[in-house]
C-alpha cells in the first residue's frame, strides 16, 4: 500500500474529483451568500436557519443510518437491498416529521414569529430527496463513479442558491431560502440516480434477503443513528436553544458563522473522507497497520488548516461586515471565537471513519453524547447570563477537549486489530 497517497493508486484522482465538486458547490454558496444577506434581513434568515436545522436533525437518521452499511457487501444485490431500505425508513421519516409539524403548528402558532412558518411542511420533501441522496451517495463511492457525485454536489448547491436569490428578489420572504434548499435536495437525487425503481424500490422477491439485511446490519440503526442524531443535534439543536435564549439576530449570525466555518471541513474534509472510508476499510480487512497514514493526514490537516482558521481567529468581524453587509458584524464575534475548536474539528474529520470500521459506534456515541451535554450547558450557562460570547466561548472550549481526545482515539484505532487492547 506503499502508493496510497501516489497519482497511480487513484487516490489523488478521486479525491480531486470530489473536491472539486466541493469547491465548486462551495464557490457557488460564497458566491451567493452576499447577495442573499442583502436580500433577507438576519430575522427571516432565522426563519429559515430554523428550518434547515430541524430538517437536518430528522435527514441525519432519516435511512436510519442503514446508507452507511451500502459500502460492506461484496455482494451487489445486497447493496442494492439496503439503499431500498434507506428509501423506505427515510418515507417512515418523513412521515414522522410532518406529524410532528401538525402538532407545532397547532401548539405554538402565534406565540412567535421565528417559531413556526407555513413553508415548514415542506420538510418532510426534503427529508425523502436528503435520504434518497446519502444512499446513492454511498452507492455511487462504491462502484467509484465520483464524477456523479462531483455533478450532484454542484447541482444541489447552484438550483438552493439561484432559486433563494430570484425568489427572494421577487419577494418570497423567507420562503425563497426554504424552497431553494428543499430544490436543491431535490436536484441532487435525480443527478445521483440511475435505473429507479431498480434501485431504489426492489422487487417483492428480494424481501427475505432484506429482512436479512435489516438483521445483519442492526448496530447501524441501533447505534449509530442515536450517535449521528445526537452529533447532529449538537450542531444544529444549538439553534433551537440560540432561539430560546437569544434575539432572532443571534441564530442567523451563528449560522452562518458556522456555515462559513464549516466549509473548509465540507471542501476538503468531507472528500477525504469519502476516499478514505472504503480505502481504510480495505486496508483494515488486510490487518495493514493505518497509523502513519493516520499521522500524515493530521499533519496535513493542520498544515491546510492553520492559515485559514488562524486570519478567521484574528479578523473574522471586518471579513463578515465587509462580505455579508452591514449589520452582520456580530457574525463574525462569533466565527472568531469557535475558529480554534472547527479548526480541530477540520482536522479530526477525514479519520472519523474508524468508528465504522471498527465498529465502536457505541463508544462513538457516549463520546457525542458527552458533547452534546457540554455544548448545550456552555449555551444554556450564556444564556443565563445574557451573554452570548460566554456562551461560545465556553462551547468551543469544551467542543476543542473533546475533538483532542477524539484525535488520540481515532489514532489508536487506525493500529492493527491484533495490536488493539
Amino acid at each position: 500500500m506503499k502508493g496510497l497517497f501516489s497519482k497511480r493508486s487513484g487516490f489523488v484522482k478521486n479525491v480531486t474529483t470530489l473536491v472539486t465538486g466541493t469547491a465548486i458547490a462551495q464557490f457557488i454558496n460564497i458566491l451567493s451568500t452576499p447577495l442573499l444577506t442583502r436580500i433577507y434581513s438576519p430575522e427571516e434568515f432565522a426563519v429559515f436557519q430554523i428550518f434547515y436545522s430541524t430538517a437536518a436533525i430528522f435527514s441525519v437518521i432519516a435511512t436510519l443510518r442503514y446508507e452507511l452499511a451500502i459500502m460492506a457487501p461484496e455482494n451487489e444485490e445486497e447493496a442494492l437491498d439496503l439503499v431500498s431500505i434507506s428509501f423506505y425508513a427515510s418515507v417512515g421519516i418523513a412521515t414522522l416529521s410532518l406529524l410532528i409539524l401538525i402538532l407545532w403548528k397547532g401548539f405554538f402558532t402565534g406565540k412567535s414569529e421565528t417559531v413556526f412558518n407555513d413553508w415548514f411542511f415542506l420538510m418532510p420533501l426534503y427529508i425523502v430527496f436528503a435520504g434518497l441522496m446519502q444512499s446513492l451517495n454511498i452507492l455511487s463511492l462504491r462502484r467509484k463513479t465520483f464524477r456523479r457525485n462531483l455533478f450532484a454536489r454542484v447541482g444541489t448547491a447552484f438550483v438552493s442558491a439561484i432559486t433563494g436569490v430570484l425568489l427572494g428578489w421577487k419577494g418570497f420572504k423567507p420562503s425563497g431560502l426554504i424552497i431553494g434548499s428543499t430544490s436543491g435536495q431535490m436536484t441532487g437525487f435525480l443527478l445521483l440516480f440511475h435505473a429507479v425503481p431498480g434501485i431504489v424500490i426492489r422487487p417483492f422477491s428480494r424481501f427475505q434477503e432484506m429482512k436479512s439485511a435489516i438483521r445483519i446490519h442492526k448496530n447501524y440503526p441501533v447505534y449509530n443513528a442515536p450517535h449521528a442524531l445526537i452529533d447532529t443535534f449538537q450542531d444544529q439543536g444549538i439553534v433551537l436553544l440560540l432561539n430560546y435564549y437569544f434575539l432572532p439576530a443571534i441564530v442567523s449570525f451563528y449560522g452562518q458563522a458556522f456555515r462559513i466555518l464549516k466549509a473548509p471541513i465540507g471542501f476538503i474534509g468531507s472528500a477525504i473522507y469519502q476516499v478514505m472510508f472504503p480505502k481504510f476499510t480495505e486496508m483494515s480487512r488486510e490487518g495493514i497497520d493505518m497509523r502513519p497514514y493516520v499521522k500524515r493526514l493530521y499533519i496535513q490537516m493542520f498544515l491546510f488548516g492553520l492559515p485559514v482558521f488562524t486570519i478567521l481567529w484574528l479578523y473574522a468581524e471586518p471579513i463578515f461586515a465587509w462580505f455579508f453587509g452591514p449589520g452582520w458584524e456580530e457574525a463574525g464575534t462569533i466565527a472568531g471565537i469557535m475558529a480554534p475548536w472547527l479548526m480541530l474539528n477540520f482536522i479530526v474529520s477525514p479519520v472519523s471513519c474508524f468508528a465504522l470500521i471498527r465498529n465502536r459506534q457505541r463508544k462513538a456515541a457516549i463520546i457525542t453524547i458527552i458533547e452534546v451535554i457540554l455544548r448545550i450547558t456552555a449555551i444554556v450557562i450564556g444564556g443565563y447570563f445574557g451573554s452570548y460570547k460566554l456562551g461560545f466561548t465556553l462551547l468551543t472550549l469544551a467542543g476543542s477537549l473533546v475533538m483532542i481526545y477524539a484525535m488520540v482515539w481515532y489514532y489508536r484505532l487506525s493500529a492493527p486489530l491484533m495490536e488493539k487492547r
